[in-house]
């Protein structure tokens, strides 16, 4: 497949076009080959994804980068969209589980205020995956209800504040011990950057 897409230089944000061509060899072995301006690069990875930060690392040491969703800080190829090829990936969000309509397509352009570089890519999947986990507080809450549920709640709200269904990222099953049990998400859930 051929592509165009805008490359940044990093040290004056002047952006350009470059010509991009990715092909699947084999299964596992994907390629991509970059022409942008005077320079030609070219790498392999298992995916789409994995060959495109191959690609940056080298792009990186030249103070270019490329604006694709690929190079934001906030996504992520799942184990699944990897065998498919890692042409889509997931725009993660902190504290929540990655969604089907959250999938963007790894290519598709983006901002230069969206890019970011490579170990903010690692350090906000770090974080992402550790703010899945139960806080201490929403175990705390487990305690207070055996046998009923905790929810985790997109927003700040005050205690004596109606939450709205859609609000509520999703709850725990709660034993009668006040362990938290089954994650389960609720499927009315809006972010809060996109309610009204």
């Amino acid at each position: 497949m051929e592509k165009i897409i805008e490359a940044i230089h990093l040290k004056t944000d002047e952006v350009f076009e470059c010509q991009l061509n990715y092909i699947q060899k084999e299964r596992w072995i994907w390629e991509i080959n970059l022409d942008c301006e005077d320079s030609k690069f070219k790498a392999q990875g298992k995916d789409l994804f994995e060959a495109l930060k191959k690609i940056r690392e080298e792009l990186n040491k030249k103070n270019m980068d490329i604006l694709v969703n690929g190079s934001r800080k906030n996504v992520i190829v799942s184990p699944m969209m990897s065998e498919a090829g890692g042409t889509n990936m997931y725009l993660l969000r902190p504290r929540l589980q990655a969604r089907p309509e959250d999938i963007v397509s790894t290519l598709n352009s983006i901002s230069k205020e969206e890019l970011s570089t490579l170990d903010e890519q690692r350090i906000f999947y770090t974080k992402w995956l550790g703010s899945l986990k139960p806080s201490q507080g929403e175990k705390d809450e487990a305690k207070k209800h055996p046998n009923g549920s905790v929810c985790r709640i997109d927003g700040d709200f005050a205690d004596e504040d109606d939450i709205p269904p859609e609000a509520i990222i999703g709850a725990w099953k709660v034993d009668g011990n006040g362990n938290l049990g089954d994650w389960k998400l609720n499927p009315n859930f809006i972010p809060m950057d996109k309610r009204d």
